[in-house]
């Protein structure tokens, strides 16, 4: 076991794990840290690279000499004539885009965060159009100014590699610099949820203020409504409607008991309204307007008659008269309608009905007047109504409240969700943990 330990203790396998020290920083303290952090990152970045664009500034210089060289250089070698003729011609391309490459490559004097972003975008199209030039006529050039093609591709692969240790530097460090914007777009984000978060809670209570307003003036209006209720004058009133009730009721029943009184002759009636149409009994205008009214709406026509229906009585009479004589019928019921005939005659029954029909159509306007002449109705229906709209607007705000109340609710999540990731973040880049 003794050797064990030695043995872990060393290979270093036994190294005390440094424990990271976490501190507890506010809000406002991280977000100037993070902008601090930023800058120093871009300062950094600013003063770091001098040297560097210092070496492609020369880099620079040294390829444009030499291309300024290249161009006017003249081969001291005996080579066939086409050959000459064609590296010549490949020379001039080169030049030409090596030139326009290179001339297009603007080394930032005082370099600045976004300069450096710019020109180290184009310093890689450049070097890319100077390998292309290279590509395209370098191999062709090399045959007369070999020396010339072989040190251009130095230098390119030098400046190549500058590009390269520059777009590293850079890219970190907008990774460094993307890592704080996002902490602090986050924070931006947790403040505008907060922020939201205490308009809707105060829009909250607003709401359940107005609720409870709305049920202390709702319970006031069902109390008054209760007590007009139980009033005397009420109950009267009642007793009225339900009397009217009572009475329409009976009105009814009149009028079917006088249809129901004509309907048991109103087969002989047909019968004599034939005989008269074909001729084989004559009667006079009355009788005839009497059975017509009759035979179409027999209810109708009793009420619309005189007091002591004269008209009725003579069609009557006259159905009388032929179920006694003329009428086909079997002797049973010839017996039956003159029976059902002189009973409506002698016993006036369908008179007295009528009579009862008008008594409680006068009763029933009289109470209808002492219903609407009252008060207390409007006072019921203005009450009534005014419970009506204050349950819908009860319900509205209950409605409101609850989309509220779930808005909050996603609200309190999100702001978690947001807090978490700010909470992460802080520890990754400052070692540090936020307080309220």
């Amino acid at each position: 076991m003794v050797f064990e330990k030695l043995k872990k203790a060393l290979t270093g396998e036994e190294k005390e794990k440094k424990e990271v020290k976490i501190e507890e920083i506010s809000i406002d303290e991280a977000r100037d840290r993070a902008e601090n952090k930023k800058g120093q990152f871009v300062q950094d970045v600013e003063k770091g690279v001098e040297d560097t664009l210092r070496k492609i500034s020369n880099l620079q210089n040294k390829i444009e000499n030499l291309n300024k060289n290249l161009s006017d250089a003249e081969s001291g070698e005996e080579v066939h004539p086409n050959l000459y003729k064609s590296a010549n011609q490949a020379k001039s391309l080169f030049v030409k885009k090596v030139d326009k490459a290179i001339g297009k490559i603007n080394v930032p004097s005082e370099p600045d965060w976004n300069e450096l972003i710019d020109f180290n975008r184009s310093l890689q199209n450049e070097i890319n159009l100077l390998k292309n030039a290279d590509v395209s006529h370098g191999q062709q050039v090399s045959a007369l100014f070999g020396d010339q093609i072989s040190r251009f591709r130095r230098l390119v692969e030098r400046l190549s590699t500058l590009s390269a240790e520059l777009n590293t530097t850079l890219r970190k460090t907008k990774i460094d610099i993307n890592d704080l914007n996002e902490f602090l777009n986050n924070l931006t984000e947790r403040d505008d949820l907060l922020e939201e978060k205490e308009r809707l809670k105060e829009k909250l209570e607003g709401l359940r203020d107005k609720k409870e307003e709305i049920e202390e003036e709702y319970e006031k209006k069902e109390d008054s409504l209760e007590s007009l209720k139980r009033s005397e004058r009420f109950d009267e009133l009642e007793r009225i409607k339900k009397k009217r009730k009572r009475l329409g009721q009976e009105k009814e029943r009149v009028r079917k008991e006088i249809d129901s009184t004509i309907s048991d002759i109103t087969r002989p009636l047909r019968k004599m309204d034939k005989m008269i149409e074909r001729d084989d009994h004559m009667v006079g205008k009355q009788v005839l307007e009497a059975l017509e009214a009759y035979l179409d709406d027999p209810v109708q026509a009793v009420l619309s008659e005189k007091e002591n229906l004269p008209k009725f009585k003579k069609m009557l009479q006259e159905l009388k008269d032929l179920l006694e004589g003329k009428m086909k019928l079997s002797e049973r019921e010839r017996r039956k309608r003159l029976e059902e005939v002189q009973d409506i005659l002698e016993n006036k029954n369908i008179t007295q009905l009528r009579k009862r029909y008008f008594e409680i159509e006068d009763e029933r306007e009289e109470l209808k007047n002492k219903i609407e002449s009252s008060s207390l109705l409007e006072k019921k229906e203005n009450i009534e109504n005014s419970l009506y709209h204050k349950k819908s607007e009860l319900n509205s705000v209950e409605d409101k409240i609850e989309y509220i109340e779930e808005e909050l609710s996603n609200l309190e999540k999100q702001v978690e969700n947001k807090e978490e990731k700010i909470q992460e973040s802080a520890k990754s880049l400052f070692s540090a943990e936020l307080k309220d």
